[in-house]
């Protein structure tokens, strides 16, 4: 897999207006730093990407009308903290609930999720690359556990509020 993390989070981005905003100080000077287009919100989502090994990110948003999110997963795993959000996803039918530690396992298929107008949507999260939990740790730590991804497809682990 080459850049396809970062270029899930711009494509993204870029399709759906926002721009990348240079003069963002809300964030360390490292990684990239996108802007909702002021007639449909504000607010920021920051992201750095390490390599292909994991990418973290931050997202503070506020949408003027409801916001529909699709976008192609490549295949990850992502531990995100919302502190705040109102909205759904979509297939299989998951309310998002704010203050909780959510898992997700993205494995090649389209992601959509709607997100509510004029609540806010913040989180933090952490995506791990197949190349880190594949490669890295199998090549560090030889037979030590199944894949990550095993126990996100299994519905192990989801939520906790």
């Amino acid at each position: 897999m080459e850049a396809v993390d970062n270029n899930m989070y711009e494509d993204f981005l870029v399709q759906n207006g926002f721009y990348e905003d240079e003069t963002c100080t809300q964030f360390r000077p490292v990684g990239s730093c996108y802007a909702m287009p002021p007639e449909r919100g504000k607010g920021h989502y920051w992201f750095y990407t390490y390599i292909n090994l994991f990418t973290v990110s931050s997202c503070d948003l506020i949408f003027y009308d409801d916001f529909l999110i699709e976008y192609r997963q490549s295949e990850y795993l992502t531990v995100s903290f919302y502190e705040s959000v109102s909205g759904e996803e979509l297939r299989p039918y998951k309310r998002l609930s704010s203050s909780c530690i959510r898992g997700h396992f993205g494995h090649n298929n389209i992601y959509r999720a709607l997100m509510h107008k004029n609540i806010p949507l913040r989180f933090t999260d952490i995506t791990v690359m197949p190349e880190y939990y594949r490669d890295y740790l199998q090549t560090k730590y030889p037979g030590e556990r199944e894949p990550p991804g095993c126990f996100f497809k299994r519905g192990r682990f989801y939520q906790f509020s």
